[in-house]
């Protein structure tokens, strides 16, 4: 190895960590059909070797060998040590997310900052308006725009791509004498924060949903987007006559400061975000005026989703492979995954999320953090025993079951009975396959065949839930 890179999209946001690299045994480490294949595995997640000869077919002593190629040509390092079956076994992951070939080096280059997004805006040399929401209590969910050093990001990329020709100017929502009636705005912050965002709401393609915490709606697919880490970023052709004041709607009860949007610097994430989410953005025609709307996280923790994943402390290999992929997907999604933070099925959906970056919460039958598995964030002792199988699904917003016993038939009940959402896995075996797509009583348990469909099971039931209650 020769040094470590980065890769620079247009917008100037890092996308790739590279190694440079200039030794021929490294070239010779890449040179081979088989260790591509290995790598292309290890790009989608860690794996043990067990787990890429498996995948491919072959027999793990031909995987432990070109591993251990890879390894030494620094391609892949160890992400985990774990005891199996008697024995400890490495999980192995990428050292960076691609390789370069560097000739030459320059000096001095700069990367464009700013998205071709908002070139709409700067070439017919208008003059544009960058509307903050005011940090002081507004509007009819009396709002404060928290933005503003987010805008002022935003603002400075725009002076650095565009020079001279950016004729950018600043105002509040509440300024009286802003007219947005003949000039292309910039607007920053969601409708709870900002009024003028507010008056163009209704006419975004992707808008804001009050009545569901102002998470996103598109009005393409009919999905919600209703992450905490969801953002989207659009380019809409003004109303004639400028923004029109929205409908008149109650704040909801409780504390309406709670609501508000927070801008996005740049254009960048909020494209990343609405290609990967499938946020639509319309065809524009040319000569009207237009609209920037920039939105991103909601601040409010509450919005995020807790999922409880229930299953055996003892657990076969499919079951556990299954559990690992709920809980990544869980953290994939910004929820935070619940489990009863032992070992089996608990551990293995904790170490998905935990790969994921998620938040693991375990909630322990025992009086002390250290009966918790390795992958638990947040353990809460209780001393309760089997008992605490209650504290451990009131917790979530949905149950996931994956396999289990007669410990997780008992957890099972009481989230119905309680009212949660049930989705079971019905490969995984045990409970879960016993129970999927049967009703008890009143209540039904979900029947999922994949952990992608128990997961977005899950979240869709615990959104609906949520809008029910409130």
């Amino acid at each position: 190895m020769s040094g470590e890179l980065y890769a620079v999209d247009p917008d100037g946001r890092v996308v790739a960590r590279l190694l440079a690299i200039g030794d021929p045994e490294t070239f010779k480490a890449l040179a081979n059909p088989f260790r591509l294949a290995v790598l292309e595995l290890l790009a989608q997640r860690p794996r043990y070797p067990a787990e890429i000869a498996r995948e491919l077919g072959v027999g793990e002593q031909l995987v432990y060998y070109h591993v251990a190629k890879l390894r030494e040509a620094g391609l892949i390092e160890e992400a985990s040590l774990e005891r199996r079956r008697g024995a400890v076994a490495a999980k192995y992951k990428l050292s960076a997310d691609g390789v370069a070939v560097l000739f030459r080096r320059r000096e001095g280059g700069s990367a464009a900052v700013v998205s071709p997004l908002l070139d709409r805006l700067f070439s017919e040399g208008r003059e544009v308006v960058m509307v903050l929401g005011s940090p002081e209590p507004h509007g009819p969910f009396r709002g404060r725009g928290r933005d503003h050093y987010l805008a002022a990001q935003l603002a400075y990329a725009i002076g650095a791509s565009y020079g001279s020709r950016a004729r950018l100017r600043v105002a509040l929502d509440t300024d009286p004498k802003l007219d947005l009636s003949s000039t292309n705005i910039i607007v920053v912050g969601g409708p709870a924060a900002n009024m003028v965002a507010a008056r163009l709401n209704d006419s975004l393609p992707v808008r804001f949903d009050p009545e569901r915490g102002f998470a996103l709606v598109s009005r393409c697919s009919g999905r919600v987007y209703s992450d905490d880490n969801c953002g989207v970023v659009e380019l809409v052709e003004t109303p004639e006559g400028g923004p029109r004041p929205p409908p008149r709607r109650r704040a909801p009860a409780g504390d309406e400061s709670r609501f508000h949007g927070a801008a996005q610097a740049g254009s960048a994430a909020g494209r990343a975000e609405r290609a990967r989410r499938e946020v639509h953005r319309p065809t524009l025609s040319r000569g009207l005026t237009r609209t920037a709307t920039v939105r991103s996280m909601k601040s409010r923790s509450s919005s995020k989703i807790y999922v409880t994943v229930v299953g055996g402390s003892r657990a076969d290999e499919r079951a556990l492979r299954m559990a690992e992929e709920v809980g990544r997907l869980v953290a994939q999604r910004g929820g935070i995954l619940v489990t009863g933070g032992r070992g089996g099925v608990m551990e293995a959906a904790c170490r998905g999320a935990k790969e994921a970056g998620g938040l693991t919460v375990g909630i322990l039958p025992g009086e002390s953090r250290e009966e918790a598995n390795p992958y638990v964030d947040v353990a809460l002792p209780t001393g309760l025993g089997n008992a605490r199988n209650a504290l451990t699904v009131l917790a979530g917003d949905a149950v996931i079951v994956v396999g289990g016993e007669a410990g997780t038939l008992s957890e099972v009940g009481l989230a119905l009975a309680y009212g949660k959402p049930v989705v079971a896995l019905r490969p995984s075996g045990g409970v879960a396959e016993l129970l999927a797509g049967r009703r008890i009583g009143a209540y039904a348990v979900e029947a999922a065949d994949t952990p992608e469909e128990a997961v977005s099971k899950a979240f869709e039931l615990a959104l609906r839930a949520r809008k029910a209650l409130s």
